[in-house]
């Protein structure tokens, strides 16, 4: 390391590796709890990589609609390959956050094996539905409900989400 050149190229490669170590493990993915991933669906790459680590259940989101559109989705294939556990639990938008599928959620959640990958098509539905779980079935504060969402993915759906922590009663 006598040359300046060759030290700062080692600086360098030491920035590179803890900013990636920070970074999300899969693009597109967020882990707002241990073993509980969420977000968009996962691409080959992201599928192999939460298969390796422990993947066991998945929780689909997107309404029967969305799943006919995209004919690559590898979700039931790899359920059928891997023995994965798959819910389907279809939330097309703020109208179907309601305290039935917060309580259908629960029990998606409690019966889990393995690592758990919840999705939707772009993550927004993963974490509204995660908050008011979080706030109803497990008590945390609305003001922690709403940025365990956000670590979800919460994002357009943020004002509804709001409004139920307000307005639903358990």
């Amino acid at each position: 390391m006598g040359r300046p050149g060759a030290l700062v190229a080692w600086a360098a490669a030491v920035v590179v590796f803890a900013l990636a170590s920070a970074l999300p493990a899969i693009a597109g993915q967020y882990e707002p709890r241990p073993g509980l991933h969420t977000g968009a669906v996962a691409d080959a790459g992201a599928w192999q990589r939460l298969l390796a680590d422990g993947l066991g259940t998945v929780i689909d989101l997107r309404t029967e609609a969305e799943r006919r559109d995209r004919p690559d989705d590898r979700v039931v294939a790899l359920a059928r390959v891997h023995g994965l556990q798959v819910h389907h639990l279809p939330i097309a938008g703020a109208d179907d956050l309601t305290l039935e599928n917060v309580e259908r959620l629960r029990q998606a959640l409690d019966t889990a094996h393995g690592r758990v990958l919840m999705h939707c098509s772009d993550g927004d539905r993963s974490g509204a539905l995660l908050a008011l779980m979080a706030h109803f079935e497990e008590g945390l504060s609305r003001r922690r409900a709403l940025a365990l969402g956000r670590r979800a993915g919460l994002s357009s759906l943020e004002t509804d989400v709001q409004l139920r922590l307000r307005r639903l009663r358990r």
